[in-house]
């Protein structure tokens, strides 16, 4: 009985272990380097964000976290959920505020807790308020 759950179970995590190495792959910065890399580069290839946008804010904003830097530009929401961009993001704020960061200190991939489809967004219903612009 237990091979059979076993088996059962093993072949869907392999099948997940196969789609993240290949989502991994995909999503590799590998040769990004960003000390030498040009100014139009892109850094976050999701929202279209290059190395000269994002040093301008940086040096006009002076986040001290990523996480400043993901709401200022939406960096590590876009499809990779910064799997392509974090590091560089995290090299390029470190050298301009002289600081080292942790890798508990950079993004974690969140997928929504539920998935929406957009049927089911298409039938939401609103309220004719719509002067409000923050959560209640």
């Amino acid at each position: 009985m237990l091979c059979v759950t076993w088996t059962r179970m093993s072949q869907p995590l392999a099948r997940h272990l196969r789609f993240q190495k290949s989502l991994w792959t995909l999503f590799a910065a590998e040769g990004v380097q960003p000390g030498i890399s040009s100014a139009d580069a892109l850094v976050c290839r999701c929202e279209a964000i290059d190395r000269d946008a994002l040093m301008t804010l940086i040096a006009q904003s002076r986040p001290t976290a990523l996480g400043n830097v993901k709401r200022l530009t939406r960096a590590d929401i876009g499809r990779c959920q910064g799997r392509y961009c974090g590091a560089v993001i995290a090299t390029l704020l470190a050298n301009s505020v002289a600081r080292r960061f942790e890798e508990s200190d950079l993004w974690a991939p969140r997928p929504p807790i539920k998935p929406v489809t957009l049927a089911e967004l298409s039938t939401l219903e609103f309220p004719d308020d719509t002067t409000r612009t923050t959560p209640p």
